[in-house]
């Protein structure tokens, strides 16, 4: 896609185990992975109109995806993305889980190919397996025992703050927890739907050679050879744990006690994060009051595993002012100042 990352250009990789159908735009070029044997690849070439992105009002879109029912079987899919905070830089990864999916290669995998032979600046988001190769898509057996650890890299040419947002398959589906270990901080935290986790970057692709040993690995696109260097210790691990498997002592990290961190960033408008840490698993209560002592809103009510917790306030509805967030559990009560400006 030669307009992502502000236009400096990145590969964008899909794939028709799940959906949405993949759309390629008049002028792009693209690779095509399968698996089979004898493989039939069809492109109904119809008129489509897109309400944003580079496909807006672009004629003759080809789709790689049919409308019959999935071939595949139930796959369950999780998907994770960083943004700079500028919002132009933006790169995903993604994990697949059914009971096709190995531990090893299988026909469900999708390599990571970065754009870091076509692009000054490029940022690229990807899991590992074993031998250090990055993938875009993950695939993995829904059925992997009590937990399972996927390391997760980022190499970029981009310093500065980035956000790690997350959708993950409903627990009523897939019954496990995701837990996230940051290598750089050692910070480990549990991964709620509709939560955020800001980190920042400073070791970029250039100064990487200087600070970590680099573990060099190819793909092959027919006759082409894909190389990608990786830092021996990836950027994050990824924990998922099915129920009775204690993520943080896994991880190696628990708090030593009840702490409220001040909420980032503040002021703020609309939402701001606010973290928070326990020794053990409890009740917890967090709320946030008016200057007058009114509850304006509930944020967190029962019981809480041990661990570092993050939490997404949005005071949309609330008018400009300074609010009090109080962290209620069964040994401490604390409570700090937050600013909304509209």
């Amino acid at each position: 896609d030669p307009s992502a990352n502000g236009g400096n250009g990145d590969y964008v990789a899909g794939t028709c185990v799940i959906a949405p159908p993949i759309h390629i735009a008049p002028f792009q070029a693209f690779w095509v992975q399968t698996g089979n044997v004898n493989p039939e690849l069809s492109t109904g070439f119809y008129l489509e109109t897109m309400e944003s992105g580079f496909f807006k009002d672009q004629p003759g879109i080809a789709n790689l995806n049919s409308d019959t029912e999935n071939p595949f079987g139930d796959v369950m899919h999780a998907s994770f993305k960083v943004a700079g905070e500028d919002g132009v830089f933006t790169n995903q990864a993604h994990l697949l889980f059914s009971d096709e999916g190995t531990l090893g290669i299988d026909r469900f995998d999708v390599p990571k190919l970065d754009a870091s032979a076509l692009a000054q600046r490029w940022i690229s988001f990807h899991t590992l397996d074993d031998s250090g190769k990055p993938y875009a898509f993950r695939s993995l057996p829904s059925d992997f025992g009590d937990q399972l650890t996927i390391p997760m890299d980022i190499r970029t040419t981009e310093a500065g703050m980035f956000e790690l947002t997350w959708d993950l398959p409903s627990t009523s589906v897939f019954n496990v927890s995701f837990w996230l270990r940051d290598n750089h901080s050692g910070r480990v935290v549990e991964l709620i739907e509709g939560g955020t986790y800001r980190f920042e970057i400073d070791d970029i692709v250039e100064k990487r050679s200087e600070k970590l040993p680099l573990v060099s690995t190819s793909i092959s696109l027919g006759n082409e050879e894909v190389r990608n260097e990786h830092p021996v210790e990836p950027r994050f691990e990824l924990l998922i744990a099915k129920p009775g498997v204690d993520g943080l002592g896994s991880l190696g990290d628990l708090p030593d006690r009840v702490s409220l961190a001040q909420n980032y960033p503040n002021p703020f408008n609309p939402s701001t994060i606010i973290n928070f840490e326990l020794p053990q698993q409890g009740q917890v209560r967090l709320e946030v009051f008016d200057m007058v002592g009114r509850r304006v809103a509930t944020l967190v009510e029962g019981s809480l595993q041990a661990g570092r917790h993050q939490v997404n306030f949005d005071a949309s509805n609330l008018p400009s002012g300074i609010y009090m967030y109080r962290l209620q559990s069964a040994n401490a009560v604390l409570s700090r100042k937050l600013t909304l400006i509209k």
